[in-house]
């Protein structure tokens, strides 16, 4: 029988994420720890990613961060330009990365260095992708987002090392979160027995 896992298949295997740990912008590795890795998503066809959501979390960036942290962003496609000028202009003062969107994506390799994740709570994909790294995890919720998200994010904020970010990070490791296993070993037996 199946049952709904916390979350989707992805492709960030352990192995994959410790070889990115080696890989990427050079930028990157040099960046001193800790670590933060922003992911940000952005519009989705039911929300729209609003410009107060942006100022929100362009102020957590500013009041929320330890000043000894650098900060790796990886926008999306989805991410609106709003949002990307918020947060350039709250990482000024601070070391920091930002993917400018050319060449292959370094994504893997900011989960893989980093201490905690901060990351916008729009895409489930997004969420299963840093819940299989061992990070501190911080999910940022916009004004409006797709509301089957809130069920997951509340179990997910239910184990430790996960939280919201609605205030002071800090950086730390956790367990990761992981059902592409699992999700692979019951389509395995559905096609066995069909």
């Amino acid at each position: 029988m199946c049952w709904p896992t916390l979350t989707a298949p992805h492709r960030l295997s352990p192995q994959i994420l410790s070889e990115a740990r080696t890989t990427g912008p050079s930028a990157l590795h040099h960046l001193s720890a800790p670590r933060v890795a922003l992911v940000l998503g952005g519009d989705t066809s039911k929300a729209a990613f609003g410009t107060h959501a942006s100022r929100r979390l362009a102020d957590h960036l500013i009041k929320d961060l330890p000043a000894n942290v650098s900060i790796m962003v990886t926008p999306s496609r989805r991410t609106p330009k709003h949002l990307m000028a918020a947060v350039k202009q709250a990482l000024l003062p601070r070391p920091h990365w930002i993917w400018d969107g050319t060449g292959t994506n370094p994504y893997p390799t900011m989960l893989a260095l980093a201490d905690a994740i901060i990351v916008t709570a729009d895409s489930h994909s997004m969420l299963s992708d840093v819940m299989a790294t061992s990070a501190a995890i911080y999910i940022f919720e916009p004004d409006d987002f797709p509301a089957k998200m809130k069920t997951t994010i509340d179990r997910l904020v239910s184990h430790p090392g996960v939280q919201r970010f609605d205030g002071t990070l800090e950086t730390g490791t956790r367990a990761p979160i992981d059902s592409t296993e699992l999700i692979a070993d019951e389509i395995r037996d559905l096609l066995k027995t069909h």
